[in-house]
C-alpha cells in the first residue's frame, strides 16, 4: 500500500518535516522487536546537530520503579 506522503514531491516533504520537526515535538514510531512491534515516543530536544538529539519515552514503567519496598531499601542505604 502506498503512503500518502509518496504523492508529494521530495522538496515539499522535506520542507514539511523541517517546519514541524522542532525542539519539544513528540514523534511516534513503531519499533520492531523479534516477537512484536511496539510504539515508541521520541522527544526532539535539539535540532542544531545533524543527527538531532532525542529522548526515548518508555511506554511502560518497570515494576522495580513502582515497588515502595525497593525504594525504601535504596533510600535507607544512602543515609
Amino acid at each position: 500500500m502506498a503512503k500518502l506522503g509518496d504523492g508529494f514531491p521530495t522538496e515539499k516533504r522535506r520542507a514539511f518535516v523541517e517546519k514541524t520537526l522542532v525542539p519539544g515535538c513528540v514523534v511516534r514510531i513503531a519499533v520492531k522487536f523479534r516477537e512484536t512491534a511496539k510504539p515508541k515516543l521520541l522527544v526532539l530536544v535539539a535540532d542544531d546537530d545533524p543527527d538531532y538529539f532525542l529522548f526515548i519515552i518508555n511506554s511502560e514503567i518497570h515494576p522495580f520503579t513502582l515497588s515502595p519496598v525497593e525504594k525504601s531499601k535504596i533510600l535507607a542505604s544512602l543515609e
